[in-house]
């Protein structure tokens, strides 16, 4: 069952959570079941998450009210249209749901990445800057998840300080690190990824 608030942007989200919370309360239930919510791996399954600590992004509600960095004039930008329109009706669209609600935490994340606290907490974190890098490495093999398949110096943590450090593509793997512990990116480009329970922990 698709439990989505009005006005969705194509799939259940913390406000929809909240929103079966209070229907729940109402009718004497006391107890609400959901499936994993860990990030998802390619086939998009709650069961087959590539983290062990992750929230899925497309969880996370991303709409001014819930997130004050993102403006309003960002947030009509960027689900203008009838593309983001068709995502309220029929099955979820995980790809092009995926892409809307990356583009949106990005918006926000371009006027909350400097503060204190998003440094704070990726310092507290250390996952945090392994998982980054293993989530570049990830869309650097087009969101293969089985990591045995990836060039052998993609393959370990090891490999990956000796060899893909050297390579044009570990710039992006550090403007994931950088969104993650609040530092700006090299190039704009919208990154986002939590912890996995493989070697890249």
């Amino acid at each position: 069952m698709r439990c989505a608030p009005q006005n969705d942007l194509g799939i259940g989200d913390t406000a929809a959570v909240k929103e079966l919370i209070e229907w729940c309360a109402r009718h004497g239930f006391h107890v609400l079941q959901v499936l994993p919510i860990n990030e998802t791996g390619p086939d998009n399954s709650p069961y087959n998450a590539i983290s062990a600590m992750a929230l899925e992004p497309t969880t996370i509600t991303t709409t001014p009210a819930a997130l004050p960095d993102l403006l309003p004039a960002d947030f009509e930008r960027i689900t203008s249209g009838a593309a983001s329109a068709s995502l309220q009706t029929g099955p979820v669209r995980y790809r092009q749901v995926k892409a809307l609600k990356r583009e949106l935490l990005w918006a926000a994340f371009q006027r909350a990445g400097q503060r204190k606290e998003v440094a704070n907490f990726a310092k507290a974190n250390d996952w945090l800057e392994h998982y980054t890098l293993y989530r570049a490495l990830l869309d650097e093999n087009r969101g293969r998840d089985d990591w045995e398949s990836w060039p052998p110096e993609h393959q370990s943590p090891s490999r990956r300080e000796k060899r893909w450090r050297r390579t044009q593509n570990f710039n992006y793997a550090g403007n994931f690190m950088r969104m993650s512990s609040g530092l700006p990116t090299s190039n704009g480009r919208m990154c986002a990824g939590m912890p996995t329970s493989t070697e890249w922990r």
